[in-house]
């Protein structure tokens, strides 16, 4: 089990929902939580931070041994989890409009 701190707030709120999804979700909270190393609050999500995210899942994949496609299984799910943190009221809508402005909510990113 493990304890969350202030300044990761954002991975706890990942941790509670992945415990109830499908595997896809723990699996997608693992590559965040070691991408991350940690620590991420809720205010450290902006659009830079989902855009390195998805560059670490499309590189890093090779290292992993993770098939392109479920690369982007899990950049989905990682863009599942921003839209129910903002329906749920955690991201402000400014966050959320930036997210937007960028791409990372649209499908089919890559």
């Amino acid at each position: 089990m493990r304890r969350f701190y202030p300044g990761q707030e954002f991975l706890k709120y990942f941790k509670e929902k992945a415990d109830v999804k499908p595997d896809i979700w723990d699996q997608t909270y693992e590559l965040f939580y070691e991408f991350t190393k940690g620590r991420c609050g809720f205010i450290e999500i902006d659009a830079e931070k989902c855009g390195r995210f998805y560059i670490y899942m499309i590189q890093g994949r090779r290292a992993k041994n993770l098939p392109l496609d479920e690369a982007e299984k899990h950049y989905d799910c990682f863009k599942s989890l921003l839209k129910l943190a903002y329906k749920e009221g955690k991201l402000c809508e400014y966050t959320y409009e930036e997210l937007h402005t960028y791409n990372i909510l649209e499908e089919g990113r890559s």
